[in-house]
């Protein structure tokens, strides 16, 4: 094969198998990193099939990268397709020499400046070398004699084009961005022969291209020029550093040995390793899934919690305010009724009394809106006593059924036998009271011949004794406001709009709370939830603590 070709078809070489002892390191999370770095192929393996790829500022032999599954699944299919004979071809002894030592003198460099990861600096350094590694695949007798060709010192890259019929530094360019590198590090092995801030421009990381730049510099002054222009621009006192570190470094032939392991058996190691890490990876998958179901949950929890919360504070603050404004209103207002009906005892004009008549009866309604006002803001402190829902659960229905009858809703109660003999302590003529609001705002909201129930949950720390109809419910509009006084879902003059205000209010005298919990049939319903009671065997009772 001409020098051209070697050329053209080491750019066009589609992988570059790594050696058997890198192949076993990729299976195996503990072996050691120090193989993977000596190995050209494995790295260029590893900058290729990472997913997500390579970072610029993080370890490439982390867990996170080398126990994915597509590193070693890719490398099973590959070395079952490819016809590859020999996966380990070796350097020339001077150039492997060369890599290794660039290669240890980036990793001294970046633990010096622990601003790069020694690992990532090794990674770079060695993969400067994939042209090297690539043309010796196509062709090692001929990648010999270029390398000892005696006018190769003096000018690398023509004897190299010479030779090959493209330098080292294209190949290597070329194969980085055919086989998908990282984008950071396809710029930063094709930027070596350039300045550091013309390579910063382009995309190289900083401080990870000074040393990757500095160490090969120094070992091409060293030993022999390696196609990098002999101009780096590095920073004095990197190089002066780069270049006491070579003084003291041993240059040592680390060849890779290939182990004579069958490649089938190499095949179903790697199929296996995929399969297993993606089996493993199934069930953190599962645990993550686990940990954000909790977390959505949690989160769900949290919103309702601040959304009663939110509630109940703007209701406070509107029940202070609707305390001073009634009180304030009503002292006028006393004036007004009473003028207008010391008036209307005196006079004797048919249409004067008329009009007198009409102030007093909207004094008088103004004084009822006010009454319920006063409820919702001020209600009576309540006088809480221990008794059981069968006291008068079953007979709340049938209080009721004069109002619905004139509506035609029917209304039935639905309270389980069972949670009559659970017992509350609250103020009875308050939940009376609080139950009674409920269920006049259900019998007006259901359709006429509709329905309405009054029924009870309990759960181990709480009892609903709840209020539903199946009319159409607040809008989801609606739902922020339904608790605030004065609104009302119906059209203006039917009805006031206290009658949820003033059931919350009495509920949290009580220790309880009123929510909207629409069921899952699509029902309305509200209900008044209060603490569960337990009974001792001493008659005493105490509530039941989740």
């Amino acid at each position: 094969m001409n020098g051209v070709a070697v050329g053209q078809t080491a750019i066009g070489i589609p992988w570059l198998c790594p050696s058997a002892e890198a192949l076993l390191t990729l299976t195996d999370p503990s072996a050691n990193h120090a193989i993977l770095i000596a190995d050209v192929a494995a790295l260029a393996h590893v900058a290729r099939f990472s997913r997500p790829s390579l970072l610029h500022d993080a370890d490439p032999f982390s867990n996170q990268v080398l126990l994915q599954p597509n590193l070693v699944s890719s490398a099973a299919t590959l070395l079952e397709s490819l016809p590859q004979t020999d996966c380990s071809p070796k350097l020339p002894d001077g150039l492997h020499n060369a890599s290794d030592l660039a290669t240890q003198l980036a990793t001294e460099l970046a633990g010096q400046s622990k601003s790069v990861s020694p690992n990532l600096a090794a990674l770079v350094t060695r993969l400067a070398f994939l042209g090297w590694r690539a043309v010796t695949h196509v062709d090692s007798d001929l990648s010999s004699l270029c390398w000892t060709d005696p006018d190769h010192r003096r000018d690398p890259s023509v004897i190299q084009r010479r030779r090959f019929g493209f330098d080292v530094a294209t190949i290597t360019r070329r194969l980085a961005g055919r086989w998908r590198f990282p984008e950071w590090l396809v710029t930063t092995l094709a930027s070596l022969r350039l300045p550091t801030a013309d390579a910063v421009n382009l995309g190289a990381p900083e401080a990870l291209f000074q040393i990757v730049q500095t160490a090969i510099a120094c070992v091409e002054q060293k030993i022999a020029p390696l196609g990098i222009a002999a101009k780096i621009d590095a920073t004095d006192l990197l190089f002066r550093n780069a270049t006491q570190l070579l003084t003291g470094l041993r240059t040592k032939s680390q060849a890779v040995v290939q182990q004579p392991i069958a490649r089938d058996i190499m095949v179903r190691l790697l199929r296996a390793t995929g399969e297993a890490r993606r089996a493993n990876g199934a069930a953190w998958l599962a645990v993550a899934e686990e940990r954000v179901d909790r977390l959505t949950e949690t989160l769900t929890e949290l919103r309702v919690d601040f959304h009663h919360r939110l509630r109940d504070e703007k209701l406070t603050g509107l029940a202070e305010f609707a305390a001073g404004a009634s009180h304030e209103i009503n002292n006028p207002l006393a004036v007004i009724s009473g003028h207008a009906q010391l008036m209307m005892a005196h006079e004797v004009d048919g249409d004067k009394q008329k009009q007198l008549r009409t102030i007093i009866r909207q004094t008088k309604r103004i004084q009822e809106i006010l009454q319920g006002t006063r409820q919702f803001a001020r209600p009576p402190l309540p006088h809480p006593e221990f008794f059981r829902l069968n006291t008068w659960l079953p007979k709340i229905a049938a209080s009721y059924q004069g109002d619905a009858n004139g509506k035609n809703v029917l209304i039935e109660s639905i309270a389980e036998e069972s949670d009559y003999a659970e017992t509350l302590h609250v103020d009875p003529k308050q939940l009376q009271q609080a139950l009674t609001h409920l269920v006049r705002n259900a019998i007006e909201a259901a359709p006429t011949g509709g329905w309405v129930r009054i029924g009870t949950d309990v759960s181990p720390t709480e009892i609903h004794v709840f209020v539903e109809d199946n009319g159409p419910g607040p809008s989801a509009d609606q739902l922020d406001c339904v608790f605030d006084p004065f609104f009302s879902g119906r059209e203006a003059g039917r009805g006031r709009g206290l009658g949820l205000s003033i059931a919350w209010r009495l509920a949290k005298q009580n220790g309880g709370d009123v929510r909207y919990c629409p069921s899952a049939e699509g029902t309305t319903r509200f209900a008044l939830i209060f603490p569960r009671i337990i009974e001792q065997s001493s008659g005493n009772f105490q509530r039941k603590s989740a």
